[in-house]
């Protein structure tokens, strides 16, 4: 039998400028948040009152403390915008671009990661985004973010915490790249808007109801399979971390 615990950890709010296109200006957009949210699986039991996340089955536990990843790309797929109505514009309106940031994984079922956006009113249809490793020379914000984060050249993902007791930090320089079509078109217009990404970070380390040991490299596939597949996005203008209804 497997069973988890979960705590809240604390947050960090970053500020993030989307780039649009034409002669839209921040009078004509509106506030828009992008919620990155920690959720532990359906199959689990979980208790905030607990610190972090612990996985306990067929004798062993893992506890994880930490869990990090690089955001490196955002792009919105438009169905209609104003901002890039205006004869001349490109494709480029549809793409929202960041430089790369070190995002903390909350490790709790509600409290989520609150990042700022300003977003050009319209009609969206799609999300993609690029959680990837930055190289040296990569792209021009590369230096700076490898100067403020030295251990993350070439990580993409990176998750601290014990296995039976003992340490581990588990890293891949794998690049997930996660597109989401919405079943409803995403509206920003002229109230607040938000869009929730979810991620599974207690099934990272799961197969099944046994648990992966992170120092183990024959489960390396196995849990960079898991961290793909544990993503997901809804629209959440509630910010309850839970799709809206």
């Amino acid at each position: 039998m497997l069973t988890a615990h979960s705590r809240a950890a604390a947050l960090s709010f970053l500020a993030l400028s989307l780039a649009g296109c034409g002669d839209a200006t921040s009078a004509n957009r509106s506030s828009t948040s992008l919620l990155i949210a920690s959720r532990t699986s359906s199959s689990l039991a979980a208790s905030r009152a607990l610190l972090d996340i612990s996985l306990t089955a067929g004798g062993h536990s893992l506890v994880i403390t930490k869990a990090q990843m690089v955001l490196a790309e955002l792009e919105l797929k438009a169905t209609s915008s104003a901002a890039c109505a205006a004869e001349g514009a490109h494709d480029d309106c549809e793409e929202l671009r960041v430089a790369p940031m070190l995002v903390d994984l909350p490790l709790d079922a509600v409290k989520s990661l609150d990042v700022a956006a300003l977003l050009p009113p319209g009609t969206y249809r799609e999300i993609e985004f690029d959680v990837d490793a930055v190289e040296s020379g990569e792209r021009a914000s590369s230096a700076a973010f490898l100067s403020a984060h030295p251990d993350f050249r070439n990580v993409s993902v990176r998750v601290e915490g014990t296995f039976d007791g003992k340490p581990f930090t588990f890293q891949t320089a794998q690049d997930f790249e996660v597109e989401f079509e919405f079943r409803t078109p995403f509206v920003v217009g002229a109230g607040a808007s938000s869009l929730t990404l979810n991620i599974d970070v207690a099934s990272w380390f799961q197969n099944g109801t046994t648990i992966l040991d992170p120092s183990n490299p024959e489960n390396r596939s196995l849990i960079t399979n898991n961290i793909n597949r544990s993503i997901s996005a809804f629209e959440d203008d509630d910010h309850d971390g839970r799709e809206d209804r």
